[in-house]
């Protein structure tokens, strides 16, 4: 009977060390389009989480014509200065013109500690820009 009981605490222990764990990506599902950027429904669902910021890593130039609302801007050649005043527990998605640039910061970020993905370009993202 004792051995029973300390099966069953011990099971209720592993099930609620599993049930406390978090992982800010368990709910989120990441998927890639065929130039390996982000899809739409993936973007959909990193907001729906409410756990990310979008980074434009294009020339202040570059931002001033046009980029995604509520996006900061930091260039892909700054990042590794720069990146020190992001939350670290924030997913960043990342776009740039082409997505060649936000390849590169991509690279960065991650060396840096942290969870980014590449949107791709500009004109090929779907939220709204100003």
């Amino acid at each position: 009977m004792q051995k029973i009981i300390k099966g069953l605490l011990l099971l209720t222990g592993i099930c609620l060390l599993c049930a406390c764990s978090s992982n800010r990506n368990t709910d989120t599902k990441i998927t890639f389009d065929n130039n390996g950027f982000l899809t739409k429904e993936a973007i959909k669902n990193i907001q729906a989480a409410d756990n990310y910021i979008i980074l434009d890593v294009r020339t202040q130039e570059e931002y001033n014509e046009k980029h995604i609302v509520g996006s900061i801007l930091i260039p892909y050649d700054k990042i590794s200065v720069q990146t020190v005043k992001i939350d670290k527990d924030k997913i960043i998605l990342v776009y740039c013109r082409s997505g060649k640039r936000a390849a590169t910061a991509l690279e960065k970020l991650k060396e840096l500690g942290y969870t980014a993905y590449n949107m791709g370009g500009l004109a090929n993202i779907d939220l709204p820009k100003e």
